[in-house]
């Protein structure tokens, strides 16, 4: 039987961050939920046994922190993105999803790891710009 996976999953109380934690726990997958406010978590998340809550925010933790929790995961899923308001947008931090999966990746390279550590990114961070592509290619003011 294959060992337990263990998810490090940031962003975890937004839309999509409810929905990848609410799979992952069903599919029996060890999940270390970096959020926030652990009061957003989906119902009866908090208590599952296969969660744990790092009520964090993960730009202030510090290296050492971001490591010990890395530390044994096959994977990062990164759920994080900006309220969808003028400030939420536009407000700091403004590079909050490219400054989050810098740090992931150099702590997870600080760990050197026996086998890699994944990384999947759900953002929909820089989709207003256009594609540079051929006059048949979509622009993404079209999707």
């Amino acid at each position: 039987m294959p060992a337990q996976q263990t998810v490090l999953l940031i962003g975890g109380t937004g839309r999509t961050g409810r929905r990848v934690l609410e799979q992952l726990l069903s599919r029996g997958i060890n999940v270390r939920a970096v959020v926030r406010s652990a009061e957003r978590l989906p119902a009866g998340a908090a208590e599952h046994p296969d969660l744990t809550v790092i009520e964090a925010d993960l730009l202030s933790l510090d290296d050492e922190d971001l490591q010990r929790h890395l530390r044994g995961c096959d994977a990062v899923i990164s759920c994080l993105g900006h309220v969808i308001s003028l400030r939420g947008v536009f407000g700091p931090p403004r590079d909050l999803v490219t400054r989050s999966v810098e740090r992931v990746y150099r702590a997870a390279r600080e760990l050197r790891p026996a086998q890699p550590v994944k990384l999947i990114l759900m953002s929909s961070v820089s989709v207003n710009r256009r594609l540079v592509c051929n006059q048949r290619c979509a622009t993404s003011e079209s999707l």
